[in-house]
């Protein structure tokens, strides 16, 4: 071969090579194939990593930014909430708090009162306990309540009923005051010469509020009925009786109080104004349908059966001394009256004129049946010795069942 005819295959091929190499760009600024670049390994694939470069950033760009947001919006919420149950614990104080109740009962001196009794108990349940003075007990919380379950016969409260006491010391003290609300003695042993004993009444019910009632006024020894006293609506009354000792016994009072002592003062006597004190519990319901049923009760004599006027009594449920009713009996020795369901007792307050007045109480039960009836009786005064007559049978009814023998 000539050397005209290898310059002229040279010349041709110049050409191609440079239309190849360009090509070969093409493939590396669209991202195709990493396949195309060694085409031309030293000289164009300079160029390629330029391009190469945007799509390795992309991907750490956009993991970063998603990683760190939940960290950082995760951690504030934790954080925030662990102080707002710190914050929230120590007002209710620790689970299970237990704190000590302590009571006195005193009079106005200071002096014990016996026979008295406090109920305390948290003010949010739970166990409690009755004492008398100077007793103690623990209950549940810092919050203790104390309230007066029993007042004596001839004592009347001069503190609040109830109260509250809340302390983070572990101990409770409460002091209730009672001071005798009685017969007051006489100023002198020399009776009077009209021989009239007088005496005021007070009738209060748990608030201090007045309680319209009436009493019943009897000679102290023959329960002979003098007439009666009663208060007024703000709770004041009183009387005086040309005697010189007198009994004064509640006869009738709101149906929704409850008497809660004294029964009676049996002798009221001496020379001085006697100040005699009632106290009632008062906002007193019958439970929703509970209904009342009718009954009597029936007074004779011991003996011959003759019906007994004037008999007062007053009716409590068993195993309380809270008076419900006060009944007395009419000429035909018969007192009607109405009580819901449930066992109760009637004691004997003040007996007929000539009587003697028997201080057992007599239970009876009260059921939804069309009526129900109590049977009491009362010897004479020196009656002497009872003589039964075998031949006459009187049939004896069951308390509380009401079988009849």
């Amino acid at each position: 071969m000539t050397n005209a005819t290898r310059n002229r295959i040279r010349r041709a091929l110049v050409l191609p090579v440079a239309l190849v190499s360009m090509m070969g760009l093409l493939p590396a600024v669209a991202g195709a194939e990493p396949t195309t670049p060694p085409t031309a390994p030293t000289t164009t694939t300079s160029p390629a990593p330029a391009p190469a470069t945007p799509t390795t950033t992309v991907a750490p760009t956009t993991t970063t930014p998603a990683t760190t947001t939940p960290a950082t919006s995760t951690v504030p919420t934790t954080t925030t909430q662990a102080p707002s149950t710190t914050t929230t614990v120590p007002p209710q104080g620790p689970p299970g708090r237990l704190t000590v109740g302590a009571v006195r009962i005193v009079d106005p001196s200071g002096a014990s009162v016996p026979g008295a009794t406090v109920h305390v108990q948290g003010c949010k349940g739970g166990p409690g306990a009755s004492l008398a003075d100077g007793g103690a007990t623990t209950v549940t919380g810092p919050c203790v309540s104390a309230r007066m379950d029993h007042t004596p016969t001839n004592w009347r409260l001069l503190s609040p009923v109830v109260q509250t006491i809340t302390t983070d010391s572990g101990r409770a003290e409460f002091r209730f005051v009672l001071e005798r609300g009685g017969i007051v003695p006489p100023t002198s042993t020399t009776p009077p010469p009209n021989k009239n004993v007088r005496f005021t009444i007070t009738a209060r019910d748990q608030n201090g509020n007045g309680v319209a009632s009436e009493y019943a006024v009897a000679e102290c020894d023959t329960w002979r009925p003098l007439g009666g006293a009663r208060t007024d609506s703000a709770g004041n009354g009183g009387g005086a009786f040309p005697r010189g000792c007198v009994s004064v016994v509640p006869t009738a009072w709101p149906s929704s109080c409850v008497l809660v002592g004294p029964n009676a003062y049996a002798r009221v006597e001496g020379n001085a104004v006697n100040r005699l004190a009632f106290r009632f519990r008062c906002g007193v319901t019958i439970p929703p349908g509970e209904v009342e049923t009718n009954g009597t009760l029936v007074k004779t004599d011991r003996i011959t059966g003759a019906p007994l006027a004037g008999a007062s009594f007053l009716i409590s449920r068993c195993g309380s001394d809270e008076a419900v009713r006060a009944v007395t009996t009419g000429a035909n020795g018969i007192a009607a009256f109405s009580l819901p369901s449930g066992c109760y007792k009637a004691t004997e307050t003040a007996a007929p004129a000539g009587y003697v007045r028997d201080a057992a109480a007599v239970a009876f039960e009260v059921r939804l049946t069309p009526q129900f009836q109590v049977r009491v009786t009362n010897s004479k005064i020196d009656a002497g010795p009872v003589v039964r007559n075998p031949g006459v049978r009187v049939p004896i009814a069951s308390i509380p069942s009401g079988r009849t023998f």
